[in-house]
C-alpha cells in the first residue's frame, strides 16, 4: 500500500503530451487547506509583510557559522504587521512561536499556516548579519 505525498497540480507540456515533469502540491498542505475550507468555509493565511533574502552565499556562510538556519529580512512593507513589530531590513529570524526557522521557505510556510490575527512570537538577531 502506498502513501500519498502530493497531489498533481500541473504537467509540463509543449504539445499536449507529458515531457515527464509534473508539479504537485504537498499532501500535508492540501490537507490543511481542505480542513480549513470544511471548518471555516474559506481559507485565510497569516501574513507578516516582509520580503526575505534568499540564495545569498555570503549570508548563507554566516548563518552556517552560527549554526542558526533562519531567514534574513530584506524589505519590510509599510503598514504591515512586520512594520508594527518594528522589524527592520537585516534582522535575522531564528524562530517563530518557538519553532526553529530552517530557511526563508520554511518561515513563509509557517507564517501562512498561522491564522490571521494570531500573535507571533519571534526570536530574532536584530540587524545581526551583514553582506561581506
Amino acid at each position: 500500500m502506498g502513501r500519498l505525498v502530493g497531489i498533481n497540480a500541473a504537467i509540463l507540456s509543449d504539445g499536449g503530451g507529458s515531457v515527464g515533469i509534473g508539479f504537485a502540491v504537498p499532501a500535508n498542505m492540501a490537507r490543511l487547506v481542505m480542513e480549513r475550507l470544511i471548518t471555516k468555509g474559506r481559507l485565510r493565511r497569516g501574513y507578516l509583510g516582509i520580503y526575505l533574502h534568499r540564495g545569498m552565499p555570503e549570508v548563507d556562510r554566516q548563518t552556517e557559522l552560527l549554526g542558526a538556519g533562519g531567514a534574513r529580512v530584506g524589505v519590510v512593507a509599510p503598514g504591515t504587521p512586520a512594520e508594527a513589530a518594528s522589524l527592520r531590513e537585516g534582522d535575522f529570524m531564528l524562530s517563530l512561536n518557538g519553532r526553529k526557522v530552517r530557511d526563508p521557505r520554511h518561515l513563509r510556510l509557517m507564517t501562512a499556516q498561522t491564522p490571521p490575527g494570531s500573535v507571533f512570537y519571534l526570536s530574532i538577531l536584530a540587524g545581526a548579519l551583514t553582506v561581506l
